[in-house]
């Protein structure tokens, strides 16, 4: 007794009969289970005899029909549904196909479960739902614990298959069972044997095409991957039968496979795990993608960095030397010992800012995030600039606020971004100008606002004026601003630059209100 493509009849994963000049020869398990009804009672029976013991009254006449074309040598068209009560008077709706087996003489008829293929359904519906949360993973390790997660959630085992270059033998990746305690790197008696990478082509000959198999019983499978006495044991421990191989193909190469058993699986479960095999490739291509793109972006941060600090390093540097030869001359001019020492302090601290914002820069932010009177961290902050004499040759004010403003940030962080755009400003605006500091209700939001009475902001140059190391300034390191940034987004705000009112440059941080 065969069926199509040569699979056993008594293995198909789906109610069959199989039919010989218009009598029942043989109905496999699934049958027997998914009507209730024993071979016994079945076998020798036709078709008719059949619909008149299960189908209920308004289907007759469409089942008859159909059967009766397929035995005239006409398939019936579309898919057929009808409404049976089982052996047991259980009320369900089913799918009937009519196929040629490949023994000459006989057909196979299939019952599908209307009620399996919804489960499909559902089951691709919120396996797509839950991938997209594998978008945020941050390495592919952590997308394929989470893959593994979201099929364990919906009480099925799952085993993550590898492929690494250069080996033979097929890797290991998180390994869930509904009975296991959840740890993707938890003991496994499979992990103890490694399988050839050739298994997963041999077990799917569509591997290379990307197509999902389905297997009526896993145990054959664990024999093949793992022979001798390791295999013997293994198919011992396999918790359930029925299993579905989903190949993973990255970036258009084999990556490895979602191995996915459950005993409530069916051959329709297979595109849904397909297609979750799909997502999660592209999961770990985004996840790829994005670490190349930050590598990039390192190292081109590393390249600005290194050409910054030789200019900003080497310049005082040479300041320093040059006043040590002059002060080492035996006798100076009076008053030029003086200048030299100031030259000397000057630069000494310039390294010193210098030194301080690379440490601000690469310092790992955690903000305690809590409201804050907006007016009083803006005063405080210029008074401390005051009493630093940070605030050069201009006069920076504070405007009274028209109300109380609260905003939810980090005060010490946001004194220190707002330390770095009053100097900035400072520093942008001509001798005897002045910055001015306000802080301002927003609705849900509130803002400290900073103009100066400098040149303003370039238009080429504001979407870049936030980037590390950029800067307009012959003198300037292009780190303060960078410091703002991390600052401001750290505590959930954003960054306004535009033009001031009254002439020269505005720089706005916008934070959440304060509750």
């Amino acid at each position: 007794m065969a069926a199509l493509r040569g699979v056993p009849f008594d293995s198909l994963p789906i109610a069959a009969l199989a039919l010989r000049e218009g009598r029942i020869v043989a109905v496999n398990a699934e049958y027997e289970r998914f009507m209730f009804a024993p071979a016994a009672d079945v076998v020798g029976r036709t078709i008719e005899d059949l619909i008149g013991q299960f189908v209920r009254e308004p289907d007759v006449a469409l089942i008859s029909a159909a059967n009766e074309s397929y035995g005239e040598g006409k398939r019936p068209e579309g898919q057929l549904w009808i409404r049976v009560t089982d052996a047991v008077g259980h009320a369900r709706s089913i799918r009937v196909e009519w196929q040629a087996s490949v023994v000459p003489g006989e057909d196979v008829v299939y019952l599908l479960d209307a009620e399996a293929e919804s489960s499909a359904r559902n089951a691709a519906e919120g396996l797509g739902r839950a991938a997209g949360e594998l978008w945020r993973c941050r390495d592919e390790q952590e997308v394929l614990e989470r893959a593994a997660g979201v099929l364990r959630a919906r009480g099925l085992t799952v085993a993550t298959l590898l492929l690494r270059d250069g080996d033979p033998l097929l890797a290991y990746g998180p390994m869930l069972s509904t009975s296991s305690s959840g740890d993707p790197g938890a003991a496994n008696p499979f992990r103890a044997v490694r399988p050839p990478r050739e298994i997963l082509w041999q077990l799917n000959p569509d591997f290379d095409y990307g197509r999902a198999a389905f297997f009526q019983d896993v145990r054959p499978l664990v024999a093949a991957a793992y022979p001798g006495e390791a295999g013997e044991h293994l198919r011992e421990r396999v918790p359930q039968a029925r299993t579905v191989q989903a190949p993973l193909f990255v970036g258009g190469a084999p990556y490895g496979a979602l191995v996915i058993t459950g005993d409530d699986l069916t051959p329709a479960h297979a595109g849904a795990m397909e297609m979750f095999a799909e997502l999660v490739a592209r999961a770990i291509e985004n996840v790829r993608l994005r670490t190349e793109l930050v590598q990039r972006e390192r190292l081109a941060a590393l390249g600005e960095a290194a050409a910054v600090m030789a200019h900003e390093v080497r310049n005082p540097i040479a300041a320093i030397l040059n006043a040590r030869v002059l002060l080492q001359k035996p006798s100076l001019p009076a008053g030029v010992g003086d200048d030299l020492l100031r030259v000397i302090g000057e630069e000494a601290q310039r390294l010193d800012r210098l030194v301080s914002d690379l440490l601000d820069l690469g310092r790992p932010l955690t903000p305690r995030i809590r409201a804050v009177d907006l007016q009083e961290l803006a005063e405080r902050s210029v008074a401390v600039l005051g009493d630093r004499g940070q605030a050069g040759e201009v006069e920076i004010v504070v405007s009274p606020a028209a109300a109380h403003v609260e905003a939810r940030l980090d005060p010490d962080l946001t004194q220190l971004a707002l330390w770095n755009v009053v100097r900035n400003a400072a520093q942008a605006s001509p001798p005897g100008s002045r910055v001015t500091v306000a802080a301002l209700a927003r609705g849900d939001r509130a803002a400290l606002v900073v103009d100066d009475q400098g040149p303003g902001f370039p238009d080429k140059d504001v979407e870049r004026l936030l980037e590390p190391f950029h800067t307009t300034r012959p003198t300037g390191t292009g780190i303060g601003l960078a410091v703002v940034r991390r600052v401001v987004e750290a505590c959930h705000g954003k960054i306004e630059i535009g033009a001031s009112p009254g002439g020269g440059g505005r720089f706005v941080m916008v934070f959440p209100a304060g509750a």
